[in-house]
């Protein structure tokens, strides 16, 4: 190996080390700026923030419960729809596809990918909540009292605005 060659590994190695020290700092900084930011409602409401339901701006009472776990609970059951459909995809695609088959596929998937995640979300609220609650208004009283389907009234509250 050249001089040259070890000068400009050492010249990389040194460039990204003091990049990773940057990234490490900024995230510490990032920290300590939320943390500062957030002495006064700590003080205010304290940490019961985390553990109340109660959420009225009117009377100055603010809790993040239902919050927390509709982020977590949403979360897991992405991740339970995703993560059998993206391996069953991967499987496919790199072991069991004709080869014919696998660049329009990858060019797909790929596809999907790079679509921001913020227009399958307008997606979502423009075309599958109408026919949500279409459904929903189809379907017999029996179903709707299941856990699963209850909630508030969406759609006869849209219908009683119109």
């Amino acid at each position: 190996m050249s001089k040259k060659t070890r000068s400009d590994e050492m010249v990389f190695r040194v460039g990204t080390g003091v990049f990773a020290v940057f990234v490490v700092l900024l995230v510490a900084a990032i920290g300590v700026e939320l943390w500062r930011q957030s002495q006064l409602s700590i003080a205010r409401f304290g940490w019961q923030f985390w553990q109340t339901d109660t959420w009225n701006p009117v009377s100055g009472e603010f809790g993040a419960r239902p919050f927390i776990w509709g982020t977590l609970y949403s979360s897991i059951l992405a991740l339970l729809v995703a993560t059998p459909i993206a391996l069953g995809i991967a499987i496919y695609i790199s072991e069991l596809a004709p080869s014919w088959q696998q660049r329009p596929l990858v060019f797909l998937t790929e596809l999907l990918a790079a679509i921001p995640s913020i227009v399958y979300g307008l997606w979502g609220i423009f075309v599958l909540v109408p026919a949500v609650r279409a459904v929903e208004a189809a379907m017999p009283q029996s179903l709707r009292q299941l856990p699963f389907f209850s909630g508030p009234q969406l759609a006869s509250a849209c219908c009683r605005l119109r």
